[in-house]
C-alpha cells in the first residue's frame, strides 16, 4: 500500500502516515491538492472512509513539549456510520478527545452539509 502525505519528509504529516501504517510506502506531496489528486487517481491511499476533512489545525500543548491539540472540521454528523467510526478511532488514539459540535444535514437540497469539529490530543 502507498500512503501519501503533505511533505516534505520529517513533517508531522509523515509521522502520522508512519503511525497509521509503518509498513506502507510513504510518498511526500508538495501540497494538499497534489495529495488529493493522488488519492483520486488511486496512486495513494490520508482516506479510508470517504469523509471530507474540510480543515485541520494543530496547536502545541503549552505544558508538554512535543504534544499537540488538533482541531478537525469534517463534513458529516457524528451519528453517520463512517463519521462515528472515524471519531471512535480518533478517541482511542488520543489522550483527550472532545466533539465540539455536530450538526445534521439540512433537509433542503441546496443547503450545505453540516460539519462537526473534533479535538484530539495525540
Amino acid at each position: 500500500m502507498t500512503l501519501g502525505y503533505l511533505g516534505p519528509e520529517g513533517t508531522f504529516s509523515q509521522q502520522a502516515a508512519r503511525d497509521y501504517d509503518g509498513a506502507a510506502r510513504h510518498v511526500a506531496y508538495a501540497n494538499i491538492a497534489a495529495v488529493m489528486e493522488a488519492a483520486a487517481a488511486r496512486s495513494a491511499r490520508m482516506a479510508t472512509r470517504g469523509i471530507n476533512m474540510v480543515k485541520i489545525e494543530s496547536r502545541p500543548v503549552k505544558r508538554s513539549l512535543g504534544r499537540y491539540v488538533f482541531l478537525v472540521d469534517m463534513e458529516g454528523h457524528r451519528t453517520d456510520p463512517a463519521v462515528a467510526e472515524a471519531l471512535e478511532e480518533m478517541r482511542t488514539s488520543a489522550t483527550m478527545f472532545k466533539v465540539l459540535g455536530s450538526y445534521p444535514k439540512a433537509e433542503q437540497p441546496c443547503a450545505r452539509a453540516g460539519s462537526g469539529r473534533a479535538v484530539a490530543v495525540g
